[in-house]
């Protein structure tokens, strides 16, 4: 639940008020699933700068795996596809690359014969 936060820092601010606050105190109270430990009503006010920055959590499987491609181009080249990429309205490469791509897939599977969809 809180791998990305940093216990140091809301130690820091809770030891003012409680003063055995420790990271590790801190981590138990934020894995409350696993330890059954929480913050007390006021723990939990002068934590809130942290808590509200929970990590967005996606669910398994929503996204595509990730393959990435490297291409060496000649200058010209990379200046003419930068150029062509802005007059056809893209912001990144990124957009227009797949677009490119996407295109030559579906002529594969036309001409293969395959179901699309």
């Amino acid at each position: 639940m809180a791998e990305n936060r940093n216990y140091k820092e809301i130690a820091a601010a809770l030891r003012p008020r409680f003063p055995k606050a420790d990271k590790v105190s801190v981590s138990y109270a934020m894995n409350t699933e696993k330890y059954g430990t929480t913050f007390c009503d006021e723990a939990k006010e002068l934590a809130a700068p942290w808590l509200s920055k929970a990590p967005v959590r996606r669910k398994e499987g929503n996204r595509y795996k990730c393959h990435r491609w490297v291409v060496r181009l000649e200058p010209t080249a990379h200046e003419l596809l930068n150029e062509r990429m802005k007059r056809l309205g893209f912001s990144t490469r990124q957009a227009y690359i797949e677009m490119l791509l996407s295109a030559e897939i579906l002529d594969e599977i036309k001409l293969r014969g395959l179901p699309y969809g």
